[in-house]
């Protein structure tokens, strides 16, 4: 689990929707980035997992693979990539590090 002292610069985060004609039945992919502090020197980064979707509401749950992260003051690089089939598939993005809501986009870029 992770310590809540972490998580306290977490203020590089973006999410946007990349437009992509090239595959049909899809309109493009979304990306959501960010950087949290860690300990360890990493060379990949950190991989966020899809934990709940509500295609009704729009919401998007995304969960850190927080076990590899230690204290420390090192920025370590945070991804999620997903093709998406609709401009509005989601309206509301929530990154959570255990329990904890560490940010949310209820605005999405997109790009075209």
């Amino acid at each position: 689990m992770i310590k809540p002292a972490t998580l306290r610069n977490v203020d590089l985060w973006e999410a946007w929707i990349e437009f992509d004609q090239l595959h049909p039945g899809y309109f493009g992919i979304l990306y959501v980035m960010g950087e949290v502090e860690g300990g360890r020197k990493r060379i990949n980064p950190f991989i966020l997992h899809k934990v709940y979707e509500n295609e009704n509401n729009g919401i998007l749950r995304l969960q850190f693979n927080s076990e590899s992260l230690s204290e420390g003051r090192k920025p370590h690089e945070v991804v999620y990539s997903e093709a998406i089939r609709s401009i509005d598939q989601y309206s509301t993005i929530i990154v959570y590090a255990g329990n904890e809501e560490i940010t949310r986009f209820d605005e999405i870029e997109i790009l075209v």
